[in-house]
């Protein structure tokens, strides 16, 4: 099976790259965001990094005027391992 997965709050990819290494052989794909631009360019600049299986992008979740790089309702699974704890209420 495939599955289409966004990671929000990906950091520098600790959760990405096992989960690409595991889709590998299948037609999975993963988008992965950060709202660092620093984080986001060490992901791409990771070995493991592979264009045709991951998207990573800078994204603030907060800003909800934002848009993402896939159609609605296309993804299978959303991660967000403690994000929304980093949020502050007000946002």
């Amino acid at each position: 099976s495939s599955f289409r997965i966004l990671e929000v709050g990906c950091g520098v990819g600790n959760s990405v790259f096992p989960i690409i290494n595991t889709i590998k052989n299948t037609d999975s794909f993963i988008y992965c965001c950060d709202f660092s631009p620093c984080a986001i360019q060490l992901v791409k600049d990771h070995s493991d990094y592979d264009g045709a299986m991951c998207h990573a992008f800078v994204h603030d979740i907060c800003e909800e005027a934002a848009s993402f790089p896939f159609p609605p309702q296309s993804l299978d699974v959303i991660l967000a391992v403690f994000v929304f704890s980093s949020i502050h209420p007000q946002r």
